[in-house]
């Protein structure tokens, strides 16, 4: 199976922040939410999401019905949301 690896700049800090992640190609957006997460040190106390080709792709908050054109990240891949 191949492996990508990912690499996340946190823009306007200096020195640089950064970390490089190894994922598999099929790991769920949301599983991707939670390791960069971990990679971070950070506590998973925002809102986020992911945007590919006008597609957005989120974890959906109880009772949030204002998202039309939402697509939940546990169905999102990896490989369907990176370039190529």
């Amino acid at each position: 199976m191949n492996t990508y690896q990912i690499r996340i700049d946190l823009d306007r800090y200096r020195p640089k922040i950064w970390r490089r992640l190894l994922v598999r190609p099929d790991l769920p957006l949301s599983e991707f939410h939670l390791a960069i997460q971990i990679a971070m040190g950070w506590e998973n106390s925002h809102l986020h999401q992911f945007i590919k080709d006008k597609k957005f792709y989120s974890e959906r908050l109880e009772k949030d019905w204002t998202w039309d054109d939402w697509h939940n990240e546990a169905s999102g891949a990896m490989h369907r949301c990176l370039r190529h």
